[in-house]
């Protein structure tokens, strides 16, 4: 048994983009209790490493190249196809 017993209303498996605006629009929702009415406690489990104390340094990890991006190919920009624009006068 869990050292540690924590009670909610809904719990969010991943705080990724999708579980982190779920859990913004619930807890702004109110629920019924005999004792009137109150948030919802929501609680966010996560597996991944936690947020560092130093958050830049944290974003800064996202952006730094990693072995499999290097293997990326980007085309430069001049060889990148654009869809032929219309006729002068004419819309889309």
């Amino acid at each position: 048994m869990a050292d540690t017993c924590i009670e909610c209303d809904v719990v969010i498996v991943g705080s990724g983009f999708a579980g982190s605006l779920i859990a913004k629009e619930l807890i702004h929702k109110q629920i019924e209790t005999a004792n009137g009415k109150r948030r919802l406690n929501v609680v966010i489990l996560e597996a991944g490493a936690g947020v560092q104390p130093n958050v830049n340094a944290y974003m800064r990890s996202y952006t730094r190249p990693t072995p499999k991006s290097r293997k990326v190919h980007i085309p430069p920009r001049s060889t990148v196809l654009h869809p032929p624009s219309p006729p002068a006068g004419q819309r889309h």
